[in-house]
């Protein structure tokens, strides 16, 4: 069976992003976090994850994680690519954004804190033991120093 929203452009826009992302082509991710759909910008921030960030994508996934307007998936999805990259000034805004984010980007969002391992970072794990989401609270009881 086929999905109706398969059929739809934005299945085809979401096909150039997986594309583009296993090429390595930063421009039209960074491009598409700028997009109307939610879904779509989640998913050029975790294909700009497979690059190495150049071509101003890390200022573009800084500006998206630090706007308090942008869905939660797609902050959380901004701070594990940079987190990848080892960019310690998304500490800040990962903070911000886990108070207000849900459960789910509330994970992702303590996992980038795990992978940049600053002092901060720690703190805020520690904090997040006590978590009223058993998942989030579980794992940062693993990984909370």
């Amino acid at each position: 069976m086929i999905l109706p929203w398969l059929a739809t452009a934005e299945a085809a826009s979401w096909n150039r992003l997986q594309r583009a992302a296993a090429e390595g082509r930063v421009r039209p991710l960074v491009r598409a976090l700028d997009g109307r759909h939610v879904y779509l910008r989640e998913v050029a921030a975790r294909g700009l994850a497979r690059t190495s960030g150049s071509e101003g994508a890390r200022e573009v996934l800084l500006a998206h994680l630090t706007d308090a307007g942008e869905a939660a998936p797609v902050r959380a999805q901004c701070a594990v690519t940079l987190a990848g990259w080892g960019v310690v000034e998304a500490v800040g805004p990962t903070l911000t954004a886990l108070r207000t984010a849900d459960p789910e980007s509330r994970y992702w969002l303590a996992w980038s804190l795990h992978a940049l391992d600053t002092p901060e970072a720690r703190a805020e794990l520690r904090e997040l033991t006590a978590d009223p989401d058993l998942y989030v609270a579980a794992s940062a009881r693993e990984w909370a120093p």
